[in-house]
């Protein structure tokens, strides 16, 4: 398969790239490196990103500020004024910690 994946030279895009290049033509995006550039902030980034890489069968994003640390711990987003997509994607990890508290995963033995 050839699959793009954004934010590839991340900590967690770097592991996913790796492992999926042995078996797969990966394609690597990021904001300041990688084979691909892209601003997913800006729409004719993202349009120049599909241009370049032409087509594809999967695309992966692991693009983005996460939190590491104790599910627990994760809290609310601490911006009152989500302007980026990383402000939105904090926010979208507080949305997750309360649908999970509502919703507990079962457990796996």
């Amino acid at each position: 398969m050839r699959i793009i994946i954004v934010g590839a030279t991340g900590t967690i895009g770097r592991a996913v790239s790796n492992e999926l290049a042995t078996r797969h033509d990966v394609i690597r995006v990021g904001h300041t490196s990688g084979e691909v550039r892209v601003d997913m902030t800006h729409e004719d980034s993202v349009r120049a990103m599909y241009k370049a890489v032409g087509t594809f069968d999967a695309l992966l994003c692991t693009a983005g500020h996460v939190y590491f640390g104790p599910f627990d711990a994760l809290g609310g987003c601490p911006r009152k004024n989500p302007s980026s997509l990383s402000d939105h994607s904090c926010r979208a990890g507080a949305l997750r910690r309360e649908y999970l508290s509502l919703h507990p995963l079962p457990a796996f033995s």
